[in-house]
């Protein structure tokens, strides 16, 4: 695919898809960047308050993680799909169906969890007293709630209103905790799971609600039909909890291993590391929620070749911008440690190890997302399987010989296993043609081994120096992915809040 075309991905879009998708991009970056100090300030707040408090605040993100993969059924992933494709007059029916099938698959979880909480100390460690535990289960349905609420505005193309009031969480959490940092440090250290799981599920009580009256204005009032599953929703629905299940160990296998490795304390530690190294990541999720609802929205309409577009034209917005974000987290990893505090200023190496592996978890976010979009999310249980595999095989002996440096190295190699056999399988299963991936992957991965280079070999405090380690590798991927200037100029113009041409 030479320049020309790439400038214009865009353009070949029809006009009911590019203006909502161009819309979605718009207001999930700005609105996200104005939330990046609420949600970095939350993790210095809770950071300089401890170790372990910072350990607490991980532990919550598990929790949700694991609420989402096995408590809620298929996950968000299944009302994107599904929903643009539903006939109009039958899309209330089908949520109505969906809650339904959502609310008894909760129940079978929610029994055995209520009546032996004991095994969430698997999820929870030295925290899981049997009240913390019974709390946290019945407290699962907001979190779903929340979850399914925003996916249904967004896959309606209501990205913009979703990222607001997903945005209202995160504001609301830093203010919350600001106030309490100020006047009530002492009992949050004593007893920060009561304050921060009391946060967090007041606000995203207060956001899942405020959707859900968006959604009964937004959605048509007919009552002819109460229940509606569309065609292939079980073996689709399924397909994708099992992913989702072996998803959370993937994604979470790290943190219950240190966990239980190492505690509270060292837990704490890998948290601000891998709090940084994945600081991109709710961004880029967002982003390719976006993509998913756009990319089914095109599938629905039988047109393979916009969805093909689509899929290049984000491809080539998010492989550079998630670079120059894994370069810069590299090049200035003491600056970052620094600013969580004193207690993680010699964890450097460690930071720079994670931001390798965060640039390689973020193509698998876009492969993943691309083939449950497709309707194949069976396709990465093979890769889920070899990266826990291949974690836990190189877990232990990393731990007992370089401690959290090897716990970070051996999260970077699940990443690696997981990537080489989900981009092999979107290549067989991809609908339209994936010319451009081979070269953009490849350039991605000359530039990635750079900047890890530059990173590991620049001296302390030389900060100029660190800018150029910043910049050359994002100069070499475009240089490799050929990205033109008129590329370039288009990819920046096109994340202008403001009216821009392509609209």
């Amino acid at each position: 695919m030479n320049a020309a075309p790439q400038a214009d991905l865009w353009l070949e879009l029809p006009e009911n898809l590019r203006r909502p998708a161009l819309r979605g991009i718009r207001w999930t970056l700005w609105l996200s960047a104005a939330a990046v100090p609420f949600s970095f300030g939350t993790r210095i707040l809770l950071a300089r308050m401890g170790p372990h408090v910072l350990a607490v605040y991980g532990l919550l993100l598990v929790y949700i993680n694991f609420v989402s993969a096995f408590f809620l059924l298929g996950g968000n992933a299944v009302v994107i799909r599904y929903l643009p494709a539903v006939p109009r007059p039958r899309q209330p029916a089908f949520l109505r169906s969906y809650a339904a099938v959502t609310a008894a698959w909760l129940a079978l979880w929610m029994l055995p969890a209520w009546l032996a909480p004991g095994w969430l100390r698997l999820l929870f460690g030295s925290l899981a007293t049997a009240r913390l535990c019974r709390e946290a289960v019945l407290l699962a349905p907001l979190v779903i709630l929340f979850s399914l609420s925003l996916a249904a505005l967004k896959s309606l193309m209501e990205i913009d209103r979703a990222q607001v009031l997903y945005r209202l969480v995160t504001i609301g959490s830093f203010g919350a905790y600001g106030l309490l940092f100020l006047l009530a440090r002492q009992n949050f250290r004593r007893h920060p799971a009561a304050w921060i799981g009391g946060v967090y599920f007041s606000l995203v009580a207060i956001a899942g609600a405020l959707a859900l009256l968006r959604l009964r204005a937004r959605l048509p009032r007919t009552t002819r039909r109460r229940w509606h599953l569309p065609s292939g929703f079980w073996r689709f629905t399924f397909s994708l909890e099992s992913v989702s299940m072996l998803g959370f160990f993937a994604a979470e296998l790290d943190m219950l291993f240190v966990l239980h490795s190492g505690g509270l304390r060292r837990l704490g530690g890998y948290v601000a590391v891998m709090t940084l190294g994945l600081a991109l990541v709710p961004l880029l999720k967002l982003l390719l929620e976006s993509l998913m609802a756009s990319l089914t929205n095109a599938l629905a309409l039988g047109d393979l070749r916009a969805g093909g577009a689509l899929v290049a034209a984000y491809a080539r917005l998010l492989l550079p911008a998630i670079l120059l974000f894994g370069a810069g987290l590299a090049a200035w990893a003491p600056l970052w440690l620094s600013i969580l505090g004193a207690a993680y200023t010699g964890l450097s190496l460690a930071l720079v190890l994670a931001a390798c592996g965060a640039m390689i978890y973020g193509l698998n976010c876009l492969a993943g997302s691309l083939l449950s979009a497709m309707g194949f999310p069976q396709s990465e249980l093979i890769a889920k399987l070899a990266s826990i595999g291949a974690f836990v095989a190189a877990f232990f002996p990393l731990w007992r010989r370089d401690g959290l440096l090897g716990a970070v190295a051996a999260w970077c190699l699940a990443q690696a296993v997981y990537l080489a056999l989900n981009g092999w399988a979107l290549l067989r299963r991809a609908p339209f043609p994936l010319a451009w991936l081979p070269r953009s992957v490849s350039a991605f991965f000359v530039a990635l081994t750079l900047a890890a280079g530059l990173a590991a070999a620049l001296p302390p405090g030389d900060w100029l120096l660190r800018v150029a380690g910043w910049l050359l590798p994002a100069a070499a991927y475009a240089a490799l992915a050929r990205y033109s200037p008129a590329e370039l100029r288009q990819l920046a113009g096109l994340l202008l809040p403001g009216k821009f041409s392509l609209e």
